[in-house]
Protein backbone atom coordinates (compact mmCIF):
# COMPACT_ATOMS: atom_id res chain seq x y z
CA UNK A 1 0.00 0.00 0.00
CA UNK A 2 2.76 2.46 0.86
CA UNK A 3 4.41 2.35 -2.59
CA UNK A 4 1.03 3.00 -4.21
CA UNK A 5 0.33 5.90 -1.84
CA UNK A 6 3.77 7.36 -2.53
CA UNK A 7 3.24 7.13 -6.27
CA UNK A 8 -0.25 8.65 -6.05
CA UNK A 9 1.10 11.54 -3.93
CA UNK A 10 3.83 12.13 -6.53
CA UNK A 11 1.05 12.36 -9.14
CA UNK A 12 -0.74 15.06 -7.11
CA UNK A 13 -3.32 12.94 -5.28
CA UNK A 14 -4.43 14.37 -1.94
CA UNK A 15 -5.33 11.96 0.86
CA UNK A 16 -7.76 13.16 3.54
CA UNK A 17 -7.50 10.71 6.42
CA UNK A 18 -10.14 10.34 9.16
CA UNK A 19 -12.62 12.02 6.85
CA UNK A 20 -16.12 10.87 5.92
CA UNK A 21 -17.76 12.04 2.71
CA UNK A 22 -21.41 12.70 3.57
CA UNK A 23 -22.64 14.12 0.25
CA UNK A 24 -21.55 15.04 -3.24
CA UNK A 25 -22.89 17.99 -5.18
CA UNK A 26 -23.62 16.95 -8.73
CA UNK A 27 -23.50 19.11 -11.85
CA UNK A 28 -26.77 19.74 -13.67
CA UNK A 29 -28.09 17.22 -16.16
CA UNK A 30 -28.47 13.48 -15.96
CA UNK A 31 -24.75 12.68 -15.79
CA UNK A 32 -22.75 12.11 -12.66
CA UNK A 33 -20.19 14.90 -12.54
CA UNK A 34 -19.21 15.89 -9.01
CA UNK A 35 -18.66 19.60 -8.36
CA UNK A 36 -17.97 19.39 -4.62
CA UNK A 37 -17.81 16.96 -1.72
CA UNK A 38 -19.28 17.56 1.71
CA UNK A 39 -17.10 15.94 4.37
CA UNK A 40 -17.05 15.48 8.09
CA UNK A 41 -13.68 15.57 9.83
CA UNK A 42 -13.09 15.85 13.57
CA UNK A 43 -16.71 16.96 14.13
CA UNK A 44 -16.48 19.72 11.54
CA UNK A 45 -18.30 19.80 8.21
CA UNK A 46 -16.35 21.08 5.24
CA UNK A 47 -16.98 21.45 1.53
CA UNK A 48 -14.23 20.48 -0.90
CA UNK A 49 -14.54 21.82 -4.44
CA UNK A 50 -13.91 19.35 -7.25
CA UNK A 51 -12.41 20.62 -10.51
CA UNK A 52 -13.66 19.24 -13.85
CA UNK A 53 -10.35 17.39 -14.37
CA UNK A 54 -10.46 15.77 -10.91
CA UNK A 55 -11.51 12.15 -10.49
CA UNK A 56 -13.88 11.11 -7.71
CA UNK A 57 -14.20 7.46 -6.69
CA UNK A 58 -17.12 6.57 -4.45
CA UNK A 59 -17.77 3.43 -2.44
CA UNK A 60 -21.53 3.10 -2.71
CA UNK A 61 -22.34 0.61 -0.02
CA UNK A 62 -19.90 -1.98 1.19
CA UNK A 63 -20.08 -5.74 1.29
CA UNK A 64 -18.05 -5.65 4.51
CA UNK A 65 -20.27 -3.19 6.39
CA UNK A 66 -21.02 -4.52 9.84
CA UNK A 67 -18.62 -7.39 9.31
CA UNK A 68 -17.77 -9.54 12.27
CA UNK A 69 -15.56 -12.47 13.08
CA UNK A 70 -16.76 -15.84 14.25
CA UNK A 71 -14.80 -18.79 15.49
CA UNK A 72 -14.81 -22.54 15.22
CA UNK A 73 -17.54 -22.64 17.87
CA UNK A 74 -19.41 -19.36 17.43
CA UNK A 75 -21.02 -17.85 14.32
CA UNK A 76 -20.23 -14.24 13.49
CA UNK A 77 -23.01 -11.79 14.37
CA UNK A 78 -22.94 -8.81 11.98
CA UNK A 79 -23.67 -5.34 13.34
CA UNK A 80 -26.85 -4.28 11.54
CA UNK A 81 -27.73 -1.47 13.93
CA UNK A 82 -27.26 1.31 11.37
CA UNK A 83 -25.97 1.76 7.83
CA UNK A 84 -22.39 2.98 7.60
CA UNK A 85 -21.23 6.11 5.78
CA UNK A 86 -20.85 4.46 2.38
CA UNK A 87 -24.50 3.34 2.46
CA UNK A 88 -25.69 6.76 3.65
CA UNK A 89 -23.73 8.39 0.82
CA UNK A 90 -25.29 6.06 -1.75
CA UNK A 91 -28.76 6.90 -0.39
CA UNK A 92 -27.97 10.63 -0.72
CA UNK A 93 -26.70 10.25 -4.30
CA UNK A 94 -29.56 7.96 -5.39
CA UNK A 95 -32.06 10.54 -4.11
CA UNK A 96 -30.52 13.00 -6.59
CA UNK A 97 -30.04 10.55 -9.46
CA UNK A 98 -32.42 7.55 -9.30
CA UNK A 99 -30.49 5.83 -12.11
CA UNK A 100 -27.67 5.27 -9.58
CA UNK A 101 -29.73 2.42 -8.16
CA UNK A 102 -31.70 1.74 -5.04
CA UNK A 103 -29.42 0.99 -2.08
CA UNK A 104 -32.38 -0.05 0.05
CA UNK A 105 -32.63 -3.22 -2.05
CA UNK A 106 -29.41 -4.28 -0.34
CA UNK A 107 -29.24 -2.56 3.03
CA UNK A 108 -32.86 -3.10 4.04
CA UNK A 109 -32.70 -6.89 3.76
CA UNK A 110 -29.38 -7.83 5.32
CA UNK A 111 -30.35 -11.48 5.78
CA UNK A 112 -30.91 -11.84 2.02
CA UNK A 113 -27.79 -9.96 0.94
CA UNK A 114 -25.20 -11.06 3.48
CA UNK A 115 -21.90 -12.30 2.14
CA UNK A 116 -20.29 -15.11 4.07
CA UNK A 117 -16.62 -15.88 3.93
CA UNK A 118 -14.49 -18.44 5.69
CA UNK A 119 -10.92 -19.64 5.86
CA UNK A 120 -9.85 -23.26 6.03
CA UNK A 121 -6.47 -24.18 7.44
CA UNK A 122 -5.54 -27.79 6.83
CA UNK A 123 -2.92 -29.93 5.17
CA UNK A 124 -5.49 -32.57 4.22
CA UNK A 125 -6.62 -31.86 0.61
CA UNK A 126 -10.05 -33.52 0.98
CA UNK A 127 -11.99 -30.31 1.67
CA UNK A 128 -10.32 -28.38 -1.14
CA UNK A 129 -10.93 -31.14 -3.68
CA UNK A 130 -14.61 -31.26 -2.71
CA UNK A 131 -14.94 -27.45 -2.94
CA UNK A 132 -13.28 -27.40 -6.37
CA UNK A 133 -15.70 -30.05 -7.61
CA UNK A 134 -18.65 -28.17 -6.16
CA UNK A 135 -17.66 -24.69 -7.39
CA UNK A 136 -15.69 -25.39 -10.55
CA UNK A 137 -13.06 -22.98 -9.20
CA UNK A 138 -9.53 -24.04 -8.38
CA UNK A 139 -8.80 -23.58 -4.66
CA UNK A 140 -6.41 -20.74 -3.85
CA UNK A 141 -6.80 -19.01 -7.22
CA UNK A 142 -8.97 -16.16 -5.95
CA UNK A 143 -11.77 -16.67 -8.43
CA UNK A 144 -14.57 -15.27 -6.30
CA UNK A 145 -16.57 -14.23 -9.38
CA UNK A 146 -16.28 -17.76 -10.79
CA UNK A 147 -17.33 -19.18 -7.44
CA UNK A 148 -20.38 -16.92 -7.24
CA UNK A 149 -21.38 -17.56 -10.84
CA UNK A 150 -20.40 -21.23 -10.70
Amino acid sequence: MRPLQAWLRSEGVTFAMNTTVTDAELAGGEGVSVTSLTCSRDGTTERIPVAPEDLVFVTNGSVTTGSALGSTDTAAVPDTSAPDASWRLWHALAAKRPHLGDPSVFDSCVAESTWGSFTVTTQDPTFFKAMEEFSGSEAGRGRLAGWLAG
